[in-house]
């Protein structure tokens, strides 16, 4: 964090209440999170996925196995934990929703495609991406997003969405989702209805990789495009996009310096009260967008560990000013390692690490109570 803005922030915050480094306004200033829960993919060929749940307040980290599979991501509604796995037995998935308190088992969902990640219309209905089938080549055929009864935890209707569906979010009474594409080969994102459950756009962003969307303070739908991998002997930088929902139209485009994206594949963004965080894995950097302004207001290094690497999941605590980065422990030839425990370091509003917790096998997703 550059000195000036602290001292600015210093200084206004003598006349000026909620004055926050990260870019927040909020008068009345954002709650503290009373709960950070971890969600560890495990190794897929184990199936061996977990829960980390850690207290801000008493500085605890607790493992949970919830008896979960290859954990893709994690979300909170309507006072239930939904965790998102594949099960390797039928090369599907399911969702399965726990008490957000106790995390007692409440409930399941089965899926015959792997499901990815989970978005709520209301406290009735919610919409989850599915990626398709692989072919004989092992390139991936197009996925779906998945309606679900939330009353009876039952598929309603399954639609055509694009290559590798990822993230999804709702506005303006649209489902607008990422298709992300082998090796972020894709530019498209699909538009569904929400009161017909029907397809009716497909975007071409022009950017490569779209992979999570946010919707904002403003009610912009934010479309973070991790830019096409090395591998695929074409890479591209990443991009942040602003969309507004209503005339599905491009508002603003910011280019990064390079691609973007977690070490392992899954959570690589996070938005809280008007600041949007990405992961940049390679650099071992998080960029930060002031979501106001539609701008990147700064990017933040992550401090270097010798038994880490890599940046695997994130969330911001607006409340209590605390970054929260979940990172890989060093295998063989110094890239991740896959079957042992990660863990998550804490950074403050001026990038350096106060606190630091181990947490399960391969942190994938981290979310906020």
């Amino acid at each position: 964090m550059k000195p000036l803005r602290f001292f600015l922030c210093a200084f206004l915050a003598l006349g000026v209440a909620g004055c926050d480094l990260f870019g927040g306004d909020n008068d009345d200033g954002p709650t503290p999170a009373t709960g950070v829960i971890v969600g560890n993919s495990g190794n897929f060929a184990d199936q061996d996925g977990s829960v980390t749940v850690f207290d801000p307040a008493t500085g605890t980290a607790s493992p949970v196995d919830l008896e979960v599979a290859f954990v893709n991501s994690l979300a909170l509604n309507r006072g239930l934990l939904y965790v998102v796995d594949n099960t390797i037995s039928d090369g599907g998935g399911r969702i399965t929703m726990f008490n957000e308190n106790n995390l007692a088992a409440a409930g399941q969902i089965s899926f015959t495609q792997p499901p990815r990640a989970i978005a709520f219309a209301d406290n009735n209905k919610a919409y989850v991406t599915l990626y398709g089938p692989f072919d004989e080549n092992f390139n991936p055929t197009p996925g779906s997003v998945a309606v679900v009864n939330l009353n009876t935890n039952t598929i309603t209707k399954t639609l055509d969405a694009g290559r590798q569906p990822e993230g999804l979010a709702v506005a303006d009474g649209k489902v607008f989702v990422a298709n992300v594409g082998s090796g972020g080969r894709s530019t498209t994102m699909t538009v569904i209805d929400t009161a017909t459950d029907e397809v009716t756009n497909t975007i071409d962003l022009g950017c490569e990789g779209p992979d999570e969307l946010f919707v904002d303070d403003n009610d912009e739908v934010i479309v973070v495009c991790g830019g096409q991998a090395s591998w695929t002997g074409t890479a591209t930088n990443g991009q942040v996009l602003f969309l507004n929902p209503d005339a599905e139209t491009i508002t603003t485009r910011v280019t990064l310096p390079n691609g973007v994206g977690s070490v392992n594949g899954t959570q690589m963004g996070y938005y809280a009260d008007e600041t949007l965080l990405v992961l940049s894995s390679g650099t071992d950097e998080i960029f930060r967008f002031d979501t106001r302004t539609n701008t990147l207001a700064e990017t933040i290094a992550v401090p270097p560990a010798a038994d880490l690497v890599g940046l695997a999941a994130l969330a911001y605590d607006a409340g209590r000013g605390d970054l929260y980065v979940a990172r890989m422990p060093v295998g063989d030839g110094g890239g991740p390692d896959f079957t042992a425990a990660g863990a998550v370091v804490v950074l403050d509003d001026a990038g350096q690490q106060t606190g630091r917790f181990t947490v399960g096998i391969s942190p994938a997703h981290i979310v906020l109570q």
